[in-house]
Order: structure tokens, then sequence, then C-alpha cells
């Protein structure tokens, strides 16, 4: 018997009853099911020989790629375009100035534990970015599509995602020639205009008479089908293009979001995101090596600290930069505690390459680890802690929103 078969006829069946049983043990105590998805992973990783936890796993990574795209889509469906439109300076200016914040935090963090510049530059780019499943799957857990907060998180994700991609290819070339290469920028930049204009033409010829005709079909398997077919369709063309994939799953969802017969589609296509989600959360339990997390447990530490306060603090006072109220700034910083997929990216590629130390792989995956943690607890608890912050903390925020108000209307 080949060696896939064996996985997917003798391992496969265990490892989807560890997670049943570890999620039921998670359900029965009122525990974030993010949570358990991430210990099932962690649990079941030893007993699969093809998923090793550390290093190249070319089919864990082919599950999560394919459970982000699925889960952008959907996200896609749920978020109203034209109210995305109206956040979408705020959320610029708060996403561009999270990622300069934590790029320069990331550097001087790992400058600071005595990593080579390469490593301390690299750990800058990884820990930029959020989680877009974690922080959209919070969002969809708490059924809060239509908040201000959430459409400037969202906002936020999608320039993240598209300065993740800049930071991939300055990375990649600082990686390979050891210093940074305009050339790729500017190639990249080229390739996200020709991005832009083909997903507008798309949008308005392709997108709606699809829409159209599934709608008249009345057949939940064209409907499931049709919106599977457009959501790798666009990834794919998003991928030529040599753009992210999960964005193109994005602008696929959003645009058939404001087609005839959006509740159906969303209906049809959630099964699909929740065992999306699911294997997202599992494959990256997986990626745990627990030796490596005992020996490095102080980097670890250090950088899921600097995260987790750093991040939603300068989101925040973005937010607030624009006159967002305390409240949603507050609401939009705490949902973006969960450090990103992209991070895995980055990090895979620059030990590729071979221009990163061994360990900055497995650190900085076990510290996304322990800020999706924190993020699902925060999440399931963000009332409480909202409530707890707000009574508190001094308010010197708002003489900082003031001045900064001031400044960009001077601007």
């Amino acid at each position: 018997m080949a060696g896939s078969e064996a996985f997917l006829l003798l391992e496969m069946p265990i490892a989807i009853t560890a997670v049943a049983l570890v999620l039921l043990l998670f359900r029965r105590t009122r525990q974030p099911m993010v949570v358990g998805y991430i210990v099932a992973g962690a649990l079941v990783a030893p007993c699969l020989p093809m998923l090793p936890t550390v290093g190249g796993v070319p089919l864990v990574d082919a599950v999560t790629e394919v459970a982000i795209i699925v889960i952008l889509f959907s996200v896609g469906l749920t978020f109203d375009l034209g109210r995305l439109r109206s956040t979408g300076l705020v959320s610029s200016f708060a996403g561009m100035l999270a990622i300069a914040g934590m790029v320069a935090a990331g550097l001087l963090v790992g400058l600071a534990m005595g990593w080579s510049r390469i490593d301390a530059l690299f750990l800058g780019a990884m820990v930029a970015m959020s989680s877009t499943a974690v922080v959209t799957k919070g969002i969809l857990d708490r059924r809060a599509e239509g908040e201000r907060s959430s459409q400037i998180v969202a906002g936020i994700l999608v320039v993240e995602d598209i300065v993740a991609i800049l930071l991939l290819t300055a990375m990649t070339g600082i990686a390979v020639t050891g210093e940074l290469r305009l050339l790729g920028l500017v190639l990249t930049l080229a390739n996200i205009s020709v991005f832009v204009l083909l997903f507008a033409a798309l949008s308005y010829l392709v997108v709606p008479r699809l829409a159209s005709y599934a709608s008249s079909s009345d057949s939940r398997e064209v409907y499931l089908l049709t919106s599977l077919g457009l959501c790798f369709g666009f990834a794919l063309l998003a991928h030529v293009v040599g753009f992210s994939m999960p964005i193109g799953a994005f602008v696929a969802g959003a645009v058939l979001g404001g087609c005839q017969g959006k509740a159906r589609f969303e209906r049809e296509v959630r099964p699909v995101k929740d065992v999306a989600s699911a294997l997202f959360f599992v494959s990256i339990g997986m990626l745990l090596a627990p030796a490596m997390v005992a020996e490095l447990w102080l980097p670890i530490a250090v950088i899921a600290l600097v995260f987790v306060v750093a991040k939603p603090a300068l989101v925040f006072l973005g937010a607030r930069a624009f006159g967002v109220d305390g409240r949603t700034a507050l609401k939009v910083g705490l949902t973006m505690v969960a450090m990103g997929e992209f991070s895995y990216i980055i990090a895979r590629q620059g030990h590729m390459l071979g221009a990163t130390s061994a360990a900055l792989y497995p650190t900085i995956v076990a510290a996304s680890v322990v800020t999706i943690l924190v993020g699902a607890y925060l999440n399931m608890h963000q009332f409480a802690v909202m409530s707890y912050i707000e009574r508190r903390a001094p308010r010197p925020h708002r003489a900082v929103a003031a001045v900064a108000s001031l400044l960009l209307h001077k601007l």
C-alpha cells in the first residue's frame, strides 16, 4: 500500500477521532473551540509520520492554504463592501501604523536577544501581521459582522495582506542577495495593479451573471459549486498575477455578497467554511514541536508578550487618531491579537533560503500559537476585558487622539 493511501486509510481516522474527542471535552467545559482545535492538532501530530512537527511540511501547508482561502471567501460574503469603503482611511492609517510599529518592535526585540541583524529583521516582518483566519473567525463567532469595529478590522486585514506581499518580496530579496532590491518591489506593485484591473473587470462582467444563474436554478448543488468555483477561480487568478490567493478569494466573496441570492450563498457555504476553519487550526497545532518549545521558551514568551501588548495598542491609537470613539477603537485593537499566517510563510521562506537560523521558524510558530490562544480567550470574554480596561485606564489616549487628529487635519 502506498504511503499516501496508508495515511488516508489508517492514520486519518485516528486523527479525526482524536480531534472529535478533544472538541467534545472543550465544548463540555465551555472553552474556546479554537483552543480545542490547536490542542487536538498537537496531540495527533506525533502519530502521523507524514506530518513532522516543524520544517518543510507540504501536506500541512497545503491544507492550511486551502483552509485560509475558503475562510477568506466566507468572510468576503459576510462583509458589506459599502461600509468597508467608508472605513478605508481609518483602516489604512491604523494598519500602516501597526505594521511600521511592529516591524520596529520585532527588530529591536531580535537585536536585544542577541540575534543576527537578518534574524531580527525577519522577526520584525513576521510579527507585523495579524492572523486573518483567527481574527475573522472571532468576528463570525460573536456574530459581529455588521459592527463598525468589524468593518475597520476587515479593512486593516486587507491592508496587512497587501503589505505582507511587499514584505515577503523584500525579505526574499534580502535572503538571496543580502540587500533590498527595489526592482522586486516595483514588479510586485505592478502585479497588484494588474490584479486590481482584472478583478474589477471580472467582478462586473462575470460574477453577477453567475450569481443570477445560480439563483434561478434554486439548486443547493449549483449554489455551492458556483460559490466554490468563484472562490478558487479568483484565488488562482490572484496567484497567476503574483498576488495572495486568499485575497483573491476574499474579493470573490465580497463581490458575490453584493449579488442576488447573497443569503442563500452564505447558507450553502457555511458548512464548508466550518470544516476549513477546523482544518486550519488543527494544522497549526500539528506544527508545534514540544521539545523545541521547551528549549526556546524564553524568546517565545518575549515575542508573544510584545505582540499581545504592542499590536492592539498601535491599532487602538491609529483608530483613535481618526476620531473613532474609544470603545470601538479598543474593540478593534483587542480583535487583532493573533499573529498571522504570513508569519509562517516569511519564516519558512527565510529558512528554506538559508538566510535565517534554524530556531527562528519553530520559535515563531510557537509564539503565534500563544497569541492565538490569548486572542481566543479575549474574543470569548471581550466584553468583560473591555469593561475592566475602561474602568482602570487613566484615559490619556484622549489627548493623544486629539493631537493626532489635529496634525492630520493640518496635513
